[in-house]
């Protein structure tokens, strides 16, 4: 079983989010309650949705690219002081470019909860305009802030709150269920759960996620995934950082280098031996942190750039 195989299989084995509640359509003819985890039990329906899943996740990206259809969009490059910052001003070039209102900041810094009202204002105003024309006044903006786990949604709402309005950890699947927060007369926000696609097409993907700490780390093997990181730093340019940071050649293979860095960092075993689980450790904490350089995972399509890059947004 490879690094990500987990990923990638089915789910078969559904979880009742209903709380055991039956669907307002009530019971079978035979009496039986219907909710969702007996519903996807039943073949026909569980086939019916797996289909339905994975035909959208397959979709071309296109095919969600925002067309402008009266609902405003408001695009938060969280963690910006993480990445590199000319990869940063691409994606908000293209982001707007599709329309959408986008802004980069890091949420846990001082001096940003400003300019991000000032992005929803601008984002809110054709709807309040459209309010006032009906003669609706002082009726709040609406808005769900969605985004993959552990990228700092519940960080950001509570930044705008001014208070501890939204739980969050370093760790995704902190944030469990919706939650309304009114944190100005004129905004309320729904802080939602970290969403992912039910699958990955593209393997490349799932170890991206995966390096920025939005898959939960019981199903990925933390050794297999710092050797990944480091050979796909290696291979896009990026491990200056790194090599300066643990006095690497580039030269070596990833998993050479995590055995150096085992070395180096005094993470040693009986006899000497290399404890790479412990290096693996501290390699991915510090990437994630961004101890080996403002490091960018991806680019535009149109405007892929070189030099270093970290992530997230």
């Amino acid at each position: 079983m490879n690094l990500f195989s987990k990923l990638f299989r089915s789910r078969d084995k559904p979880t009742n989010h209903l709380g055991g509640l039956s669907f307002l359509f009530g019971q079978t003819a035979a009496g039986k309650a219907v909710n969702e985890r007996t519903a996807m039990q039943t073949t026909a329906v569980y086939a019916c949705v797996r289909i339905l899943a994975e035909s959208i996740a397959g979709l071309p990206l296109h095919v969600y690219a925002y067309k402008g259809q009266g609902k405003e969009r408001v695009i938060v490059l969280n963690k910006a002081d993480l990445a590199d910052a000319a990869t940063t001003a691409a994606w908000q070039r293209a982001f707007q470019a599709e329309g959408a209102h986008c802004v980069a900041m890091d949420a846990r810094g001082s001096g940003n909860r400003k300019l991000l009202m000032r992005t929803i204002d601008a984002a809110a105003e054709a709807k309040r305009e459209r309010d006032r024309k009906r003669g609706i006044l002082n009726r709040p903006v609406r808005a769900m802030v969605a985004g993959i786990p552990n990228v700092g949604k519940s960080t950001l709402i509570n930044m705008l709150s001014g208070r501890s309005s939204a739980k969050t950890g370093n760790k995704p699947g902190v944030t469990r269920g919706n939650q309304w927060i009114r944190f100005h007369q004129s905004v309320e926000l729904l802080d939602t759960p970290g969403i992912l696609w039910p699958k990955f097409e593209d393997p490349a993907i799932g170890e991206k996620i995966a390096f920025l700490g939005s898959i939960n780390e019981m199903i990925v093997d933390k050794t297999e995934l710092a050797v990944t990181l480091l050979g796909f730093l290696q291979a896009n340019g990026k491990l200056a950082g790194a090599a300066e940071r643990y006095a690497l050649t580039g030269t070596e293979s990833p998993a050479e280098m995590l055995c150096r860095i085992a070395e180096r960092r005094g993470c040693l075993g009986a006899g000497g031996a290399a404890d790479t689980e412990k290096a693996a450790a501290i390699v991915i904490n510090e990437f994630r942190s961004g101890a080996l350089g403002r490091i960018s995972l991806e680019a535009p399509e149109e405007e892929k750039t070189d030099g270093t890059q970290n992530a997230e947004g």
